[in-house]
């Protein structure tokens, strides 16, 4: 496959569908294609969930080409190759920070320890901790620097054009 194509991985919670709105977005600002990866352990199971995404794309963002994909391995691993070659990935984050953020080995904290694509991380809230506060970014550039934006995909503080800022900041 071609780096034509915005990648995203989902599993059918809310936080993977938001994921896939800011992939749907990413994918039509770049025009490229979108490719929706779903990983289980039994392909029979894609079905619904791989429908459904198909289908939100469809609703929000009428014209953009989606090419939906079942694949049996582990999450991270199937990201890091989908990947490799795409313009960009997207994946989830719960948020969890802290021990239980480090005992999980989320999928989007192995994907972004493991790739030199670039990524965008959408995290999720974590009630307890900002309440206030909207859903966040993290986007790993070509560069290899870190953007992060508060705020709904893609509105919030961005940096002027051709500058990030490194990771930590």
């Amino acid at each position: 496959m071609s780096a034509q194509r915005v990648v995203v991985g989902v599993d059918g919670s809310p936080l993977s569908f938001a994921a896939l709105d800011a992939a749907a977005v990413e994918s039509q600002r770049r025009t490229t294609d979108l490719e929706v990866v779903y990983c289980v352990a039994d392909l029979d199971e894609a079905g619904p969930v791989l429908r459904a995404a198909a289908s939100r794309v469809a609703g929000r963002h009428p014209g953009l080409a989606v090419t939906t994909t079942a694949v049996v391995g582990h999450p991270a691993d199937v990201l890091v190759e989908r990947g490799r070659d795409a313009a960009l990935t997207v994946v989830g984050s719960r948020g969890s920070g802290g021990l239980a953020g480090l005992m999980a080995r989320s999928v989007s904290s192995r994907v972004a320890a493991r790739t030199d694509a670039p990524l965008l991380v959408v995290r999720g809230m974590d009630a307890r901790r900002t309440p206030h506060l909207p859903a966040a970014l993290t986007v790993r550039l070509s560069t290899g620097l870190l953007h992060r934006a508060v705020g709904p995909c893609g509105s919030g503080p961005r940096p002027p054009a051709g500058r990030t800022r490194p990771a930590g900041q």
